[in-house]
């Protein structure tokens, strides 16, 4: 019986699935694996990134710089006032995808300083938007000066806060067990 191939059939969950935008934001520091994280999330058809916009590391922080809805020096700080045009933005990107792409992905590592306004914005519309923090360990990166871990480290440990606080769906993961 071992031998005998029985085929697994996996009922198709797109017609039970709405094809409204929904958001996926990905909260990781600098140099500790978002890339990965996002390559990883973006492996369905279902998943829109920002890379069309061939920005670095397609976040979607330089796109906001680019089109002055941030400064360059603002973008390690609670900044953007006005989300609904930041994701007015990242949408011009996110549309050129196929049409089935409807989970929008942005994974600007600048974004753990902007937890707060992100939820914020999405306070209304909760069903519409999920948060993946991932963190490192500083035994396993040496990219990072202690100092520099640290402060990201706050910024993730209060924006995780914020996302409980505000019943927000919300995956806490580790870059190791990612690997």
């Amino acid at each position: 019986a071992c031998g005998t191939h029985v085929p697994l059939e996996v009922p198709s969950r797109s017609q039970n699935v709405s094809q409204q935008p929904f958001y996926v934001f990905l909260f990781t520091p600098a140099f500790s694996g978002s890339s990965a994280l996002q390559s990883f999330t973006a492996t369905p058809p279902q998943v829109a990134t920002l890379c069309p916009a061939k920005t670095w590391q397609c976040e979607g922080t330089w796109i906001l710089i680019d089109k002055q809805i941030m400064t360059r020096e603002q973008r390690w700080t609670p900044s953007i006032s006005n989300w609904t045009q930041a994701l007015q933005e990242y949408e011009k990107v996110w549309s050129t995808a196929p049409n089935r792409a409807y989970i929008r992905v942005d994974k600007s590592p600048p974004n753990i300083a902007r937890t707060s306004e992100i939820a914020e914005h999405f306070q209304k519309a909760k069903s519409q938007v999920a948060f993946i923090s991932m963190t490192r360990s500083p035994c396993t990166d040496s990219s990072l000066s202690t100092e520099s871990w640290k402060k990201y480290a706050w910024m993730q440990v209060h924006g995780r806060q914020t996302l409980r606080r505000g019943g927000h769906k919300h995956l806490e993961i580790k870059y190791e067990d990612l690997l």
